[in-house]
């Protein structure tokens, strides 16, 4: 007999998310600063990041933030790559962004809390 899995029951957050995947315009720039420390095509295809959002009901409202504020976006994702602002293209646009940045828009975003408390209880040695 088998047993049957047990349900996760998830919260909704009140917050939307972005998730963030460098396009080839990226890694050109990333081959320029530091050619013989590449990534091969399988990392590449794996780093992506996830922003979380204030919570937005609507793509478009999202879209607006996102055009008030890509550049802390921008920075913070040269900045995982190089820490060095001198190496980071100077004058960032929100096309810029957009051109080197494949942009999913998640308006809703769900969390299992039991799970959560538990690697937090685990991380306090509780």
């Amino acid at each position: 007999m088998s047993k049957e899995p047990k349900m996760i029951e998830f919260d909704l957050t009140y917050y939307s998310a972005i998730t963030v995947k460098p396009k080839q315009p990226f890694w050109d720039w990333d081959a320029q600063i530091s050619p013989d420390e590449q990534m091969d095509e399988q990392e590449k295809e794996e780093f992506i990041d996830v922003f979380l959002l204030p919570d937005f009901e609507a793509k478009e409202e999202m879209e607006d933030f996102l055009k008030k504020n890509f550049d802390s976006y921008f920075t913070q994702l040269l900045n995982s790559m190089y820490t060095e602002p001198k190496i980071w293209p100077e004058k960032r646009t929100y096309q810029m962004f957009l051109e080197w940045f494949e942009i999913t828009f998640s308006p809703m975003v769900w969390i299992d809390e039991e799970e959560l408390i538990k690697e937090n209880d685990s991380e306090k040695g509780l």
